[in-house]
């Protein structure tokens, strides 16, 4: 999931702490592209990934609230509100196979904890592993 504002607004965030009870440190990060400021909730290490995968393969909703839980912590400092998501989609096979599209699930729990604007734009055109 890719979260981004317009590109005037190029604030850095700063570590947010422990969020959930995965106790895992926030540490956003801020990548420029394109003209684009992208902003990651987290650095990716194997404790997070284990939370996505139970959120994304099991559908786990504890995982899925924290996951959003750490994206609305990475994006709180952000000024430009609503915060515009492009969320990166599976492929229709995949999310055929986990019955549920899970990045959808995951935007609907942050739309919880923060008013955004989903972008649903992005499509494949050619067959990814998932």
């Amino acid at each position: 999931m890719l979260l981004h504002t317009a590109p005037q607004n190029e604030a850095i965030l700063s570590n947010v702490g422990e969020v959930g009870d995965f106790k895992i440190k926030a540490s956003p990060i801020t990548v420029k592209k394109q003209g684009l400021t992208i902003y990651a909730g987290a650095i990716s290490n194997n404790e997070l990934l284990k939370i996505a995968l139970k959120a994304k393969e099991d559908n786990d909703l504890l995982a899925r609230k924290f996951l959003a839980q750490l994206i609305f912590q990475g994006c709180k400092d952000i000024k430009r509100r609503p915060l515009h998501i492009v969320p990166v989609p599976s492929r229709r096979e995949a999310n055929f196979k986990r019955g549920i599209k899970h990045i959808l699930e995951l935007v609907k729990e942050l739309s919880r904890l923060e008013k955004i604007e989903v972008f649903d734009i992005l499509r494949h055109q050619k067959k990814v592993k998932d």
